[in-house]
């Protein structure tokens, strides 16, 4: 029986993969998406019991940070 010990139980460090990326872009697209979704149905409003951060049970300012790193940005209203 051979026990393993803190010498030959440590593991290479991860690299990414094509495949890795791949899922990583998908999972952006699907999280921009549904937050995207969110906004437009509670017509951009971000907190409040109806924002788009309750909606996605998360933090008002997690929803904002995720929006500055999927490029989520309101456009301006278009003038008359």
């Amino acid at each position: 029986i051979t026990i393993p010990t803190a010498h030959n139980t440590a593991q290479a460090p991860a690299i990414p993969t094509a495949d890795h990326e791949k899922q990583s872009a998908s999972h952006d697209a699907v999280e921009r998406g549904k937050i995207l979704s969110m906004l437009k149905r509670t017509r951009w409003r971000i907190e409040g019991p109806t924002g788009a951060a309750k909606l996605l049970d998360m933090h008002p300012s997690t929803l904002r940070s995720r929006m500055k790193k999927l490029g989520i940005r309101r456009r301006p209203a278009a003038s008359s």
